[in-house]
């Protein structure tokens, strides 16, 4: 018997489950934040449309895939799929190749994925839902608070709308969010915003707590309410 891909025989394959923690392992350290390498951010949080590494793969064409959208026009054969895709090239590329060593699972995950046309979602999505899903970004409030902690946290360096990014908040770990970790100049105290600054509540670290509380706040939310990205995600 044909032997099951990784990700099972009786499931679709899922860009946030089954192709990003490709690009968590061997992407992100390089392809995120402020200003990622080559303007290319392929982090995992989540965006207004899809989440960060997709909304980039679709925005600068890394790979070739039909547009359901187009007219109904004939294609060519091999027009489209990985051996096409300029994200595989790159990864190919004798820099990326010695930076960069996908395992043979990975590389089946990010082919596989491609050759299937790129789908953001692994099935049909049900928008009348009884229990309306939590939508992360769009909640303006969530917004406002974190840039309100941010003016307190991260003002002496940046601007509180530059660092104040949905996509940087993680709801699966959210001690891992990019705000919560990130390093600290001299204005904010140095060292890291983590967990030992957390301590300090009623000092430099008061602002921190706040942002973590907020988004674990945020968390029994979504537990509530799932995301379509959560239900992918499991």
């Amino acid at each position: 018997m044909p032997t099951p891909p990784p990700w099972g025989d009786r499931r679709n394959l899922s860009f946030l489950r089954d192709v990003q923690p490709v690009f968590d392992r061997h992407c992100a350290s390089c392809h995120s934040g402020l200003e990622p390498a080559g303007a290319v951010d392929l982090s995992g949080g989540l965006t207004a449309r899809y989440n960060r590494a997709y909304d980039t793969i679709l925005e600068k064409k890394l790979i070739a895939r039909s547009n359901v959208g187009d007219d109904a026009r004939i294609t060519q054969p091999l027009e489209f799929g990985s051996h096409k895709s300029r994200l595989v090239e790159i990864l190919r590329e004798k820099g990326h190749a010695e930076r960069v060593r996908l395992s043979g699972e990975d590389w089946y995950r990010l082919t596989a994925w491609i050759d299937g046309n790129g789908p953001y979602h692994d099935g049909f999505i049900n928008k009348r839902l009884a229990v309306p899903p939590y939508d992360l970004p769009a909640d303006a409030a969530l917004l406002a608070k974190l840039s309100a902690v941010h003016a307190r946290r991260c003002g002496s360096c940046h601007e509180p709308g530059a660092v104040t990014r949905i996509d940087w908040i993680d709801l699966r770990r959210p001690e891992a969010s990019r705000f919560l970790v990130a390093p600290l100049g001299s204005g904010a105290g140095e060292g890291t915003a983590g967990a030992g600054d957390a301590a300090d509540a009623g000092g430099a670290g008061a602002p921190l707590v706040q942002g973590a509380r907020l988004v674990r706040r945020t968390r029994l939310t979504r537990r509530a309410r799932p995301t379509q990205e959560a239900r992918d995600a499991r």
